[in-house]
């Protein structure tokens, strides 16, 4: 009886857990980390993981919503590097999006590093303007034992 009272608990808590769930990520910020926060959201989105950036004023705050299960992980750092607070640890998904923040950043200080503009490399480039040419075929002469081809430039 003991063990279907427990089986019934934790079918209950899975099921409350899946219907109460949104897909949506929590994920804290402290004021240094605010722009890793702004990038993680899209950057997320493209391996179809909901990340909902919240921001926290302190450390001290950060922990005690981690303990509380409100935030399942904190950004830390304001540098090219990605420090996350964690309670335990996080899915594969969640680890999968600090990793593509952290080459992001790291691809962006490298572009101001050498004196470009982060935010212009995914820009569109302009269209190709198409020219045809013409190019006659090669041509072979013959001089004493040998072949030499040779075609005019297009």
């Amino acid at each position: 009886m003991t063990v279907v009272l427990m089986l019934v608990v934790i079918a209950l808590c899975v099921v409350l857990e899946l219907v109460g769930s949104t897909g949506e990520v929590k994920v804290g910020y402290l004021p240094s980390a605010t722009n890793q926060a702004q990038q993680l959201p899209a950057i997320a989105t493209t391996i179809g993981q909901r990340i909902m950036p919240v921001a926290v004023t302190d450390p001290a705050a950060a922990e005690s919503q981690l303990r509380d299960g409100k935030l399942k992980a904190v950004l830390t750092r304001s540098d090219a590097t990605v420090a996350v607070m964690v309670k335990k640890d996080v899915n594969d998904n969640l680890r999968h999006a600090f990793n593509l923040l952290a080459g992001q950043l790291a691809s962006d200080a490298q572009i101001t590093k050498l004196g470009g503009d982060p935010a212009t490399t995914g820009a569109p480039l302009p269209p190709l303007r198409h020219r045809s040419a013409r190019c006659s075929r090669p041509t072979r002469t013959r001089s004493n034992s040998s072949f030499s081809a040779s075609s005019p430039a297009c």
